[in-house]
């Protein structure tokens, strides 16, 4: 119809029409293939790390209250940040053993359910006054898997109290 030789229009490339045979593998293909193998490795790297629990403590009104027996008292609220697909369960304690015996750590609930996206929770810790240096105390806080040993997550923790 428009009087031009056949084959003007053609899927191949100038190669393929000299009658080379057709490339599969290119430098441009391999570096696709390599960018979408980063993209998708990245997502499901990223997704799993979601999974894992999240400890955010948001300190209280007032930063501390002592008593007479120089018991100083801190109040947190504290934010469990879960998005996998299963509740999890778990205790606070101390990570060294010599805080576990003088910090008490005080909950609503002895364990502690992580159920939702995001769970707010009260925590209480009470400890002596003698354990502050310059008004503060820092030390690693851990959520232990109800029934087992296993550590979800750490956090560390600043107390605060009167300066000496």
């Amino acid at each position: 119809k428009l009087e031009r030789p056949t084959g003007l229009v053609r899927y191949g490339s100038e190669s393929e029409a000299k009658g080379k045979p057709h490339r599969r593998w290119t430098p441009r293909a391999s570096l696709y293939l390599t960018v979408s193998s980063i993209f998708f490795i990245s997502f499901f790297f990223f997704l799993n790390a979601s999974s894992h629990l999240g400890l955010v403590f948001l300190r209280g009104q007032s930063p501390y209250q002592l008593s007479a027996d120089g018991t100083v008292t801190n109040q947190f609220t504290l934010k469990a940040v879960h998005q996998g697909g299963e509740a999890i369960r778990f205790t606070l304690r101390p990570q060294t053993a010599l805080l576990d015996d003088a910090i008490q750590v005080i909950t609503p609930m002895k364990i502690v359910v992580a159920d939702r996206a995001e769970n707010r929770s009260v925590v209480i810790f009470r400890f002596p006054r003698a354990l502050l240096v310059k008004g503060t105390l820092k030390f690693t806080l851990e959520a232990v898997e109800e029934n087992s040993v296993r550590v979800l997550a750490a956090k560390e923790v600043t107390l605060v109290g009167p300066i000496d």
